[in-house]
């Protein structure tokens, strides 16, 4: 169905972000975290590489999304996603409570159906999700990383994951912008 969209370029050897399926449940429960299920439903592989896992004194942006003081210790996983190719996608760093980060969590492997999997076997239902994301340049660590070409810009993405109103993650996701197409199905209920 056509909602009066515009011409838009599809993401070269990338992704479109189906951000409106990808926290499904039912993802998880086949075994499945966000970002696996999103490449699953597109007919893509992706795959992981681990830069560090361990803890951190929290920088303020992600204090205030955690709703913890700067400064406190929080859990990092910090992973590039790519493409079965190799093509770089995104870095993507995912930033726990202390009291959430146990088990397979701390592994390079969090098992299946990912962290929120890991979460809600805590008890912690996961409920609802906030996404905010700009576009800028990259730093050139990122451009490194990323593998991009000249002056190819990056998309900053920051999620927070709440079960109720506890935040039980902070994501922060740094995109080839030329990679992703982002996609929203907004009820208007």
């Amino acid at each position: 169905m056509n909602h009066g969209l515009i011409n838009v370029t599809e993401p070269r050897a990338g992704m479109r972000r189906l951000t409106s399926e990808r926290f499904r449940r039912s993802h998880r429960e086949a075994g499945r975290g966000a970002a696996a299920a999103e490449a699953f439903l597109q007919g893509k592989g992706i795959r992981q590489e681990i830069l560090d896992l361990g803890e951190v004194e929290t920088a303020a942006p992600i204090a205030a999304d955690l709703d913890i003081a700067a400064g406190d210790p929080v859990f990092v996983r910090r992973r590039r996603l790519l493409l079965e190719d190799g093509t770089p996608l995104q870095l993507a760093d995912s930033y726990l409570p202390m009291a959430l980060a146990t088990g397979r969590v701390r592994e390079d492997d969090a098992g299946p159906g990912g962290t929120y999997a890991r979460i809600e076997e805590q008890g912690h239902r996961l409920t609802s999700f906030r996404e905010r994301f700009w576009y800028r340049a990259p730093t050139p660590v990122e451009a490194e990383q990323l593998a991009l070409d000249g002056d190819e810009a990056v998309i900053e993405l920051h999620r927070v994951a709440f079960a109720g109103d506890l935040a039980v993650e902070c994501f922060v996701s740094v995109m080839a912008a030329s990679r992703h197409l982002f996609e929203y199905d907004i009820d208007a209920g």
